[in-house]
């Protein structure tokens, strides 16, 4: 299993191939694969949202299939548009009606119930698309780990495609690291930088104050 998604009814597991799904209250197995409707085989990350109830699947491909009320919708936007460099979708998270995806050039905003691509999001510094290895919300805001900072900006704010409305989080001891994952809870945000050479990597935890 490489990545996980944790839902009140199910709990699904990606093994990169297909997707195990376990149901809690029958404790029954069931298996997701291209065999029964999933588009592709090389399977990223996952994530589940319980406002929609819908399983996101993200491909390398960068292909997206949502599995809502066992039917399997499939958003090939972001695989079949060109973008120079680098293109992966690192995680997923879902907050509302919404997913929300750490992409390499950035963060995709993905309408649940309408299925389609809301907006496409660009934290960093505005010369280079910059690399979201994860996002958390928390504050009212937010938060974008990405390969040049922590960044944060209101998740009701207009404009953020622009990246001069991200602010990067000044707080923290290295604020242009690279950060690669962020967790908000029990109301504080849990930031990772991934070390430098041999120096492995370091936690940091930011509270209200």
């Amino acid at each position: 299993v490489n990545s996980l998604a944790v839902g009140s009814k199910e709990v699904y597991a990606s093994t990169g191939s297909s997707v195990i799904v376990y149901n809690l209250e029958f404790d029954e197995l069931r298996k997701l694969s291209k065999v029964n409707g999933l588009t592709e085989t090389g399977i990223s990350t996952i994530a589940w949202s319980e406002e929609s109830e819908a399983l996101i699947i993200a491909y390398q491909s960068t292909n997206l299939d949502l599995v809502m009320s066992n039917t399997i919708y499939n958003i090939p936007d972001i695989s079949r548009k060109y973008i120079p460099g680098k293109k992966e979708i690192n995680r997923v998270r879902t907050k509302g009606s919404y997913a929300y995806l750490a992409c390499s050039f950035g963060i995709v905003i993905i309408d649940l119930g309408k299925r389609e691509i809301r907006d496409t999001w660009k934290p960093g510094n505005g010369n280079e698309d910059t690399e979201v290895w994860d996002i958390a919300f928390g504050y009212g805001k937010i938060y974008a780990a990405t390969g040049m900072g922590l960044f944060s900006a209101g998740i009701t704010d207009p404009g953020l495609s622009y990246f001069g409305n991200w602010l990067v989080e000044n707080r923290l001891p290295n604020p242009h690291g690279k950060y690669t994952a962020a967790l908000f809870s029990g109301d504080r945000l849990y930031a990772n930088r991934s070390g430098q050479s041999f120096t492995g990597d370091s936690v940091y935890v930011i509270e209200t104050g």
